[in-house]
């Protein structure tokens, strides 16, 4: 399997970025905005944040986040980056699809909400200052690069003395078994983590299974994760996990977990 180095980050970036144009026009769960209704319902119970799909992150994870300026990575849609706003964070949305970041300023601007739309990839953010940032918060969307790493690296970069990071992952786990076989209602163990679907698959395979349209995903493993955090001197001290009962392996084991680390 190539190594993550091998692989053109900018050229992944761009085929993503089409694909997740081309998913806002499909209405994928993860692209629909806030509704009015959901907009009010979050006011009732404080504006509860989930990265991982229902299961909110814990308040004092985010503290009181009034003034402060906050980063937000892969949460485009009108979905994350809009209930932060309504925290009160000064918010900036970094996403890769141009769509999904409309989604977040049309959205906002529905709630009389304001956040800085910046257009660009998570492993390439030089165009954001240092130190910029007194938290960065990471969507579910790190499986779009290939190599983690560089991620980590501008988090770190941008985050003040005091910052911290809050990010959600798919469970290297997810990425071992057989696509086809879980289709089919199996789970057959074949791949190795760390997981790409440019090497673990052959290009017809991927094509028949997901389609010319769809994202290149790469499964990253826990040491990429948390040693990778680990290395930008991170450290960790929340942890949580969450079973997706839409998939077939969450009757197992959790689908994804998030952490916060300072």
């Amino acid at each position: 399997m190539p190594s993550s180095d091998e692989y053109d980050s900018n050229a992944i970036a761009r085929v993503n970025a089409r694909a997740w144009n081309i998913e806002v026009a499909n209405h994928h769960w993860a692209t629909v905005p806030l509704t009015d209704d959901e907009f009010r319902d979050a006011a009732r119970h404080g504006f509860p944040v989930s990265l991982t799909g229902s299961r909110p992150v814990p308040v004092e994870w985010f503290g009181d986040l009034t003034g402060r300026r906050v980063l937000c990575i892969a949460c485009g849609g009108g979905q994350q980056a809009v209930l932060l706003a309504a925290r009160g964070a000064v918010v900036t949305s970094l996403e890769n699809s141009t769509q999904q970041l409309q989604h977040d300023l049309d959205t906002c601007a529905r709630f009389g909400l304001s956040v800085t739309a910046v257009i660009g990839s998570m492993d390439d953010m030089r165009m954001l200052p240092a130190s910029a940032f007194d938290m960065v918060v990471l969507g579910m969307g790190s499986q779009f690069v290939a190599d983690i790493r560089p991620v980590f690296a501008h988090v770190r970069r941008v985050l003040t003395s005091e910052g911290a990071f809050i990010g959600a992952f798919i469970n290297p786990v997810c990425y071992v078994f057989d696509w086809a076989a879980q289709l089919a209602g199996r789970l057959e163990v074949r791949h190795r983590v760390p997981y790409s679907d440019l090497a673990s698959l052959t290009e017809e395979e991927r094509l028949t299974l997901f389609g010319p349209d769809a994202p290149l995903e790469f499964g990253h493993s826990l040491e990429q994760i948390i040693g990778g955090l680990s290395a930008e001197g991170l450290r960790i001290n929340g942890y949580l996990e969450e079973f997706d009962a839409r998939e077939q392996v969450g009757k197992y084991f959790p689908s994804y977990f998030a952490l916060r680390a300072d």
